[in-house]
């Protein structure tokens, strides 16, 4: 059974001031995830929060300027599912990565939402094995969707995966990327059954080589976010 626990959003203002926005009121469990803002001052948020049967699910907030909030559920009422992160598109089409549990396993959920209503919803790894959309962003008129297929750090881009951080023996998983016009840069790690886990950064150029940098390999380790200048 999950404690309960309440969804916000912090706005910082230029000057330093803090506005906490309740997303939601504390009744049930739920928590956030990602956000993205628009050019009209509206606030954007996903996350997951259970419903009255007890069952986690994605959803999406929705913030305008006047902080009044109103959501939409992304998953449906009778499996788990959680929203991890979201991109804006230049037309102001949401496009938003997450999970959906599907019996022991997970599948990676892609979500589209224009104008407060779900225009498409698309399972990227197609009903099989243990995966997860972790990171969301766009390049040009290209969607690039990081997290773990089949056990390994993926990267989808448009729909279509590329392994990335495939080691024999190992688990691998990607937490976040950033598409960039020279490179594609993920960052994760690989557990294994062994006394200790690594955080890894996975780069791949724009012939399609892949380069892996162990950041730590003898202590447990995770890398869940990166930044590219």
């Amino acid at each position: 059974e999950n404690e309960n626990s309440m969804a916000v959003l912090w706005h910082i203002s230029p000057q330093g001031e803090i506005t906490t926005i309740e997303l939601t009121d504390g009744g049930t469990y739920a928590d956030s995830y990602g956000v993205v803002a628009d050019d009209q001052g509206n606030k954007h948020v996903v996350g997951v929060e259970e419903n009255l049967g007890g069952i986690n699910v994605a959803t999406y907030w929705s913030v305008n300027s006047n902080n009044a909030v109103s959501k939409l559920k992304l998953g449906p009422d009778l499996a788990q599912s959680i929203a991890y992160s979201i991109a804006i598109e230049n037309d102001g089409t949401l496009d938003i990565g997450g999970e959906e549990f599907n019996g022991e396993e997970s599948v990676a959920t892609y979500t589209q939402i224009q104008n407060g209503a779900i225009l498409d919803s698309e399972d990227l790894s197609n009903g099989q094995s243990y995966a997860r959309a972790s990171s969301i962003n766009l390049l040009g008129d290209d969607v690039y969707i990081g997290g773990t297929y089949n056990k390994t750090s993926t990267i989808w881009i448009n729909s279509s995966p590329i392994s990335i951080g495939a080691q024999d023996g190992l688990f691998s998983y990607s937490n976040d990327s950033f598409p960039t016009d020279d490179a594609l840069y993920m960052v994760g790690g690989f557990s294994c059954e062994c006394p200790s886990n690594g955080a890894e950064m996975w780069v791949r150029n724009a012939q399609g080589s892949i380069t892996t940098v162990e950041l730590e390999g003898k202590e447990d380790s995770y890398l869940y976010s990166v930044y590219v200048l």
